[in-house]
């Protein structure tokens, strides 16, 4: 679905725009995908915690106990979104800070926070493999619900039906897209090299210490370029990728 969705947002870094057509497309997408994760009759749901007792209760309590917290984590949302935002850029205001550093920064990392937090905990207990999926649930959601609710957002706000999207906005979709086709070449063969975890890490990290156009976009051709060569490397692995999402023949 990664590779999928980074192919898809090809179009929309050369338009320069955000369509509601492309938010429709990318919520379908994230529908299909909620759908193939559902897993497959053989299989037991690993779960602990929260979803361990919410699936201990019974059919007809369980659907309402969901839907009350999502509507209340929702509201939670709603309350305190213009307020935090307001905030952060008050405070970066008074420090000097340039407030699209601070969106395009501070904001991920302090609402990604708990996600890290969960996955230390599962790599901590020696279940490495489902803090890596969560790690991938959340890509696939940021690229598809969260990417695509954005231009309908814009329209209910009174803008058009298409968002415009600005140079270093351009830059940024484009250098996580080579981010994804890194990630989904790295992983295409589900074994994880140490070598592959090194090179993200040591290319986003140049691209955060000299945040610059100039920067961002050979970062974004060098994980392009190590990206083919793993595609290439490992491209038998891709067609039982695409059987995942499609449903042919089964996942593995």
């Amino acid at each position: 679905m990664l590779l999928i969705v980074s192919v898809f947002a090809i179009q929309i870094v050369a338009r320069a725009n955000l369509t509601v057509a492309d938010g429709v497309i990318l919520v379908a997408l994230y529908v299909l995908y909620a759908r193939r994760v559902q897993g497959t009759p053989e299989e037991e749901p690993a779960v602990v915690g929260v979803p361990a007792g919410l699936l201990s209760l019974p059919p007809h309590r369980r659907r309402p106990a969901i839907a009350a917290l999502i509507v209340a984590a929702a509201a939670v949302v709603i309350m305190i979104a213009n307020p935090f935002a307001d905030a952060l850029l008050a405070t970066g205001t008074s420090f000097g800070l340039d407030p699209y550093f601070l969106i395009q920064s501070v904001v991920p990392l302090a609402t990604e926070t708990p996600e890290f937090v969960i996955v230390a905990v599962l790599v901590a207990n020696r279940r490495p493999a489902q803090g890596l999926a969560l790690f991938l649930a959340s890509s696939v959601s940021q690229w598809t619900l969260g990417m695509g609710v954005l231009p309908i957002a814009y329209l209910a706000g009174g803008g058009g039906t298409s968002m415009p999207l600005e140079s270093r906005e351009q830059v940024e979709i484009a250098l996580t897209i080579a981010l994804t086709f890194f990630a989904v070449a790295a992983l295409a063969a589900l074994k994880p090299e140490r070598v592959d975890a090194a090179i993200v890490v040591g290319v986003m990290a140049l691209q955060f210490l000299y945040p610059t156009t100039f920067v961002r976009v050979a970062a974004g051709i060098v994980l392009l370029v190590f990206a083919i060569d793993l595609l290439f490397d490992r491209r038998r692995a891709v067609r039982p990728l695409y059987r995942a999402v499609v449903g042919r023949g089964g996942a593995g």
